[in-house]
């Protein structure tokens, strides 16, 4: 896995986004995104405590 972008490597060698990784590895699985309760206070704290 690419420690800046963390993209990683198939079986052949091909470097791909760790989301698309991981559903071509289990058929049927979609990796959605969304946000931890710890980093939503990192990046948007000064919004959240304005509210």
């Amino acid at each position: 896995m690419c420690s800046n972008c963390k993209k990683t490597r198939d079986h052949l060698g091909n470097w791909k986004r760790i989301e698309e990784y991981v559903e071509e590895q289990k058929a049927g699985l979609l990796v959605s995104h969304g946000i931890c309760p710890e980093c939503s206070k990192e990046l948007y704290g000064e919004y959240l405590d304005a509210r």
